[in-house]
């Protein structure tokens, strides 16, 4: 059994102004465990379920930058563009969110 929290990338894209960024969410292994508990539905893989508990608060995150999302993917360790950077928002459950916008091309 994995004991690792998930993150969930989601590549956007700002609205009117291309400039691409990314939102991550960290998903506590804890969150994951309790979703399985409660809905006992073996069919959901830890990325399906870190995906969907991730999806409020990213979906938050965008509207908040006026971005859309063009991309999900789920990690098992968390991405280099994370190390020490502090989240920009904390769920009380203990999720993290962070933006981190792209310099254009």
């Amino acid at each position: 059994m994995n004991t690792s929290d998930i993150y969930v990338r989601y590549e956007a894209c700002e609205i009117g102004e291309r400039k691409p960024l990314r939102v991550f969410a960290r998903v506590p292994r804890a969150k994951i465990r309790e979703f399985q508990q409660a809905c006992d539905d073996p069919t959901f893989s830890d990325e399906d379920i870190a995906a969907i508990l991730a999806t409020r608060p990213a979906e938050n995150r965008l509207c908040q930058l006026r971005a859309y999302c063009t991309g999900v993917s789920c990690l098992e360790t968390p991405p280099v563009e994370l190390q020490e950077r502090e989240p920009d928002f904390r769920e009380a459950d203990g999720m993290e969110v962070w933006a981190i916008k792209e310099k254009a091309a």
